[in-house]
């Protein structure tokens, strides 16, 4: 099963697909916008790394408004990235896209796949209840690549439909998945349509599958709308609303991958959450996955008995203020360093209660512990405690890692937390706290 994007108002997810198309089609669409384009979902950021904002709904309607002044055709090119193959191994992907994007991914440049982690880090078997699933074939540590895939395709997750247009069931554009259904490998369209759909039984419906399987690329460069990716093997990682890796994508490599949120064995089953927030109440996340992917979560932090599941939503509700907090954590640290009469603990304490929460309820999502983490080693080196600074250091790099793919300044800083701008920046001489 997988989760969705918005597709003129629907998810959308599917199969691999390596296209090749000879010449590049064109989609050519009349000058009629609809007059409420769909919305978008802006992507969730974390206090290490704050995505491109990606337009909103009145931005989107005037971008298409523009394109249409610039070119009455209004024409989406559909075209392959990169556009040869480095070597042996290298993967390809089908594009659809406005005008100028294809240039614009290409002059930021796209490095050839690394070979070494694609096809043996994972398997993919049966999951009672739940079609297909992925398992690792090895351990991992935190913030580890267990996978990484180029899109069988990728398309806007907004498509204007003309007056009049045929459309498939749920509003996608015929002449759109015509041609990328068209364009596709024999292989790629038959691993396609093999994905799962929840939408639907019929087993040609494009867009079902697409609903079912999509994952977020987010804005590509020359167009900053949303975008969204069908994979042959990510999207078949299964849904846990107390997930144990994280989806993101790989603009240096024009690839989806997934990494460890925290420690994973081999033969465990890879989870990521299809639901934008795993802090939700877990009768909104049920219902949630239920109208979008048509399955009852059976997750362990849905399992719960209802008394545990009412401490549960407490808890869940006070660590989605984490991400508010953190707005005006400076504020409030540079309050207490200065205050000799503020407990020398009292940040210490507060996100370590913060921390609590989060492994009670089995969450590793990476921007709440990115927070709790970066918090926690600010107020141990303004109190000159170098062990306890370097744990929660190491903690940042780890998370950093996990939703950034790369987390090596907070390592190097680990190594020497006395040189931190924040080292005994605290008024008071407090003693060393004890390791937590």
């Amino acid at each position: 099963m997988r989760r969705g994007f918005l597709l003129n108002g629907n998810g959308a997810k599917t199969k691999p697909t390596r296209a090749v198309p000879k010449p590049s089609p064109t989609v050519k669409d009349a000058p009629s916008i609809p007059e409420h384009p769909t919305s978008i979902i802006l992507p969730h950021s974390d206090c290490a790394s704050l995505p491109p904002r990606l337009l909103t709904q009145a931005e989107l309607h005037e971008d298409f408004l523009q394109r249409l002044k610039a070119d009455r055709t209004f024409s989406f090119n559909l075209t392959q990235i990169p556009p040869t193959y480095a070597h042996a191994l290298d993967q390809r992907s089908l594009v659809l896209c406005y005008p100028g994007v294809k240039d614009a991914v290409l002059a930021r440049g796209v490095r050839p796949m690394q070979a070494t982690l694609r096809d043996w880090m994972f398997t993919i078997s049966d999951v009672p209840g739940a079609g297909k699933g992925v398992f690792a074939a090895a351990a991992f540590p935190r913030g580890a690549r267990v996978m990484c895939e180029r899109p069988l395709f990728v398309l806007p997750t907004y498509i204007p439909v003309n007056v009049g247009e045929r459309v498939g069931p749920r509003g996608m554009p015929k002449r759109i998945s015509d041609v990328v259904v068209g364009a596709m490998e024999d292989t790629a369209r038959t691993a396609f349509f093999e994905l799962h759909n929840c939408k639907s039984d019929d087993p040609r419906d494009f867009q079902g599958i697409l609903d079912t399987n999509s994952l977020s690329v987010g804005a590509l460069p020359g167009y900053n709308g949303d975008n969204a990716a069908v994979f042959k093997n990510l999207s078949r990682v299964n849904h846990s609303c107390s997930p144990n890796a994280f989806y993101r994508w790989n603009e240096d490599y024009f690839c989806g991958e997934i990494r460890a949120a925290r420690p994973i064995a081999e033969r465990e089953e890879i989870t990521i959450s299809y639901h934008a927030d795993v802090l939700d109440k877990r009768d909104q996340r049920q219902h949630i996955l239920k109208a979008n992917y048509a399955f009852t979560c059976a997750c362990q932090a849905c399992r719960i008995p209802v008394e545990e599941r009412k401490r549960s939503d407490v808890r869940r509700g006070v660590l989605a203020t984490v991400n508010t907090n953190a707005q005006k954590h400076d504020s409030d640290f540079a309050a207490w360093a200065t205050d000799p009469t503020a407990p020398d603990d009292y940040i210490v304490q507060k996100y370590l209660r913060y921390a609590k929460m989060m492994d009670e309820e089995g969450l590793n999502e990476p921007a709440q512990w990115a927070i709790i983490s970066h918090a926690l080693a600010q107020a141990y080196c303004a109190l000159k405690d170098a062990t306890n600074a370097q744990m929660w250091l190491e903690s940042l790099a780890e998370y950093t890692m996990v939703r950034n793919g790369t987390g090596s300044v907070w390592t190097e800083l680990a190594k020497v937390p006395e040189k931190l701008e924040w080292w005994g920046v605290r008024v008071s001489s407090a003693p060393k706290l004890g390791s937590v």
